[in-house]
């Protein structure tokens, strides 16, 4: 399925049923976004038009990470280092580690 967008030059990642849809150009990019939408229709898929974000945008949260197009880069968010650092704050601390530890992060 990903392929037959791909073939069409359309930059796509696919994750289960979560997509995102990159183009530098705003206008070609709600197009392909359309296209998108329309195969999938045509597949028989139902579309969430409540939940997923059709507008573009050049900074979002996709499979758990920030994707920042401005600044070519691709993060944790906020929430997620804080509690990374807090973890390992915390693993330092005890100077040990061990699986009960783990399992909390």
């Amino acid at each position: 399925m990903a392929s037959h967008l791909r073939d069409k030059e359309i930059r796509i990642i696919v994750y289960m049923d979560v997509f995102l849809i990159a183009h530098q150009n705003r206008k070609l990019l709600e197009a392909q976004t359309q296209i998108s939408i329309s195969f999938l229709e045509d597949l028989e898929w139902v579309i969430n038009y409540e939940k997923p974000s059709l507008v573009s945008k050049t900074r979002c949260e996709f499979l758990g990470l920030v994707w920042d197009t401005l600044e070519d880069r691709v993060s944790l968010p906020s929430r997620k280092k804080k509690s990374l650092e807090n973890h390992l704050s915390k693993l330092l601390t005890l100077k040990r580690y061990d699986w009960i530890t783990a399992i909390e992060f």
